[in-house]
């Protein structure tokens, strides 16, 4: 399979459902040219008035042996990163339904982010095909955010599996499924659609034409959402791990979301520790396979596969990261072998 021309302009064709971006049309990959910002202190307890932090997190599955960051480790940094970002919308990759310690790690995750005060958005962890990976997820700080209602009486979130948007699927691959939550901030009207993704890792042209569909079908599927839930219209932000970068697959999953309008929070006049991938995981540092001491400084073209897109434009992204004063990374910050992604957007 390629990527379809004919599904990008059906995606444009529907957008009107869904709230246009301020920039429309295709927004072009980030400039090769110009170091960004390094390692500039964070924010502090969120984002700035009128905004709301929206997270992706690929929180690394719990069957991961890695030396010294197993998930009996990882899960107190976990717990450390979200009590550190804050965000209002997190959406969550790998937190899956295969066991530790006897415990479903989706349940574990749960715990962990409700002691901190998060809500998972749809507790229906299951509701995807049969063989399909159960790890993306939506969580909201409650005391931000609510479930919205909607018009249709729709539940306003839910699961479904990735076959389902994309109309097709490859033997061989294992699905995955995608979540989704109708979001409003306390004391507003405005209705967002958050959904997390994971798109399949396979480097192969089948796993390329996979996350090609998929992304091919993303806007479209989002705007057949808003119009069952009744409402009028609703901004979109679709975060997640999409294990696809402009160096390796110019034409990629993000660049297809970019070109039916969608904003990549990389455009934000504001980057903190943009010299640094959104993946530990690099040809110089694979030998550590995913938790190297240091990360790898990139002073231009900086790999991310973990992206925030949305229809509003960006004000913040951040590439979260908390250091040792030798440079190493703070392994109570070392949650997985992914960073956090922030990204704060003009969505109150």
């Amino acid at each position: 399979m390629i990527q379809s021309t004919r599904l990008a302009v059906a995606a444009l064709a529907i957008a009107a459902l869904v709230a246009t971006p301020a920039t429309a049309g295709a927004v072009a990959p980030p400039a090769a040219s110009g170091a960004v910002v390094a390692a500039a202190a964070p924010r502090a307890n969120g984002p700035a008035a009128g905004a709301l932090r929206v997270a992706t997190f690929n929180v690394a599955k719990s069957t991961i042996r890695t030396r010294g960051f197993h998930w009996g480790v990882r899960r107190q940094a976990l717990v450390n990163v979200v009590n550190a970002t804050r965000p209002d919308v997190l959406m969550v990759q790998e937190a899956n339904t295969q066991k530790w310690q006897g415990v479903r790690h989706i349940d574990d995750v749960m715990g962990l982010m409700g002691s901190v005060g998060y809500q998972i958005a749809s507790t229906a962890v299951d509701n995807c095909n049969p063989g399909c990976t159960r790890g993306a997820h939506v969580f909201f700080n409650p005391q931000r955010m609510t479930l919205a209602e909607l018009p249709s009486g729709m539940a306003p979130a839910g699961m479904t599996g990735q076959s389902n948007i994309a109309g097709t699927w490859a033997g061989g691959i294992q699905e995955r499924a995608t979540s989704w939550a109708f979001l409003r901030p306390h004391g507003s009207g405005r209705v967002t659609l958050y959904v997390s993704v994971h798109l399949p890792t396979q480097k192969t042209g089948t796993g390329e034409a996979l996350r090609l569909a998929i992304a091919n079908r993303l806007h479209p599927w989002a705007a057949e959402l808003v119009r069952a839930s009744g409402l009028a219209r609703a901004e979109l932000v679709i975060g997640g791990d999409f294990n696809s970068y402009d160096r390796r697959q110019p034409n990629g999953a993000q660049q297809v979301l970019r070109n039916v309008g969608l904003l990549d929070g990389w455009l934000a006049p504001e980057k903190i520790n943009a010299n640094y991938s959104t993946v530990n995981l690099t040809p110089s540092t694979k030998k550590f396979k995913g938790f190297p001491p240091r990360p790898y400084f990139y002073k231009q073209n900086t790999t991310r596969i973990d992206y925030v897109f949305a229809t509003v434009p960006p004000l913040r992204h951040e590439v979260f990261l908390r250091f040792n004063g030798d440079g190493t990374i703070d392994n109570a910050f070392r949650a997985s072998d992914h960073n956090m992604v922030l990204v704060d957007l003009p969505l109150a």
